[in-house]
């Protein structure tokens, strides 16, 4: 059996065979549609509302349709991460956001931020910190320098301040960032040198040539990534040890 078209018309012959499969694949279209949609929706209840019941205390996620708050993130930091806060009542308990598969958490309780940085224990910044020196170029040889623990026999690393619990660098450079950086006149004399040394770095004649990317008269073009890092590297190395060491070490930038 087969369907006919008439004279006029420009449809194919169909045998009832095609025209049954093509009755079940209009019939499926809507149904996958909808099946997509019952599991979304059951995800989203589960995440967002069966989760949190059963977990009380753990920081609640911003819910989302699409599995993700990247684009709206990378679009606008701040106003994403206000919604969230303002989506939990503005109470300033800790939130999460996911961001490209990953989880994010966001505290904005000054209490709650004082006592993150406080927990050294259950939290560490050790794997943030490492990155970042070799996001601002440092090498590899250095940066694990910079985390070998000096030995107590005298024969490890020595390092020239005071020392008594030896930490490594990192961590002994810590304590000394908080004594400079905290509010008082360790402080305003660290900021009064510090304004000036970029100042100074920033000025058009002090470019370096390894992050001038093309150059006319009286024009450059750089790299903003590469100026950024020179200019505060440079900026803070004076600030905090003077000329020193880039007396010592030229190319250390």
């Amino acid at each position: 059996m087969a369907m006919l078209p008439r004279s006029s018309s420009p449809w194919t012959m169909l045998t009832m065979d095609e025209a049954m499969r093509a009755d079940r694949a209009t019939f499926h279209a809507p149904l996958a549609l909808l099946f997509c949609g019952a599991v979304l929706l059951l995800g989203r209840i589960w995440t967002f509302t069966t989760l949190p019941f059963l977990y009380p205390k753990e920081p609640k996620e911003v819910p989302y349709w699409i599995p993700s708050h990247a684009i709206a993130f990378f679009k606008d930091a701040h106003g994403t991460i206000t919604a969230g806060r303002e989506y939990l009542g503005n109470t300033r308990e800790p939130f999460a956001l996911t961001l490209a598969g990953e989880r994010i958490y966001f505290i904005t309780s000054p209490q709650d931020v004082s006592t993150t940085y406080k927990n050294i224990v259950s939290l560490t910044f050790d794997d943030y910190v490492r990155d970042m020196m070799y996001q601002f170029g440092g090498s590899e040889d250095g940066v694990s320098k910079m985390w070998q623990d000096p030995s107590k026999d005298g024969k490890g690393t020595t390092l020239l301040s005071p020392n008594p619990l030896h930490k490594c660098l990192a961590r002994l450079g810590e304590d000394f960032y908080r004594q400079q950086l905290h509010p008082g006149k360790n402080l305003d004399e660290l900021q009064s040198q510090f304004l000036p040394n970029i100042h100074w770095s920033v000025d058009y004649d002090k470019i370096s040539d390894k992050i001038i990317v093309a150059s006319n008269t009286g024009e450059k073009t750089v790299s903003l990534l590469g100026w950024i890092r020179e200019v505060l590297l440079h900026s803070a190395t004076k600030s905090f040890f003077g000329d020193k060491l880039l007396e010592i070490e030229l190319n250390m930038f």
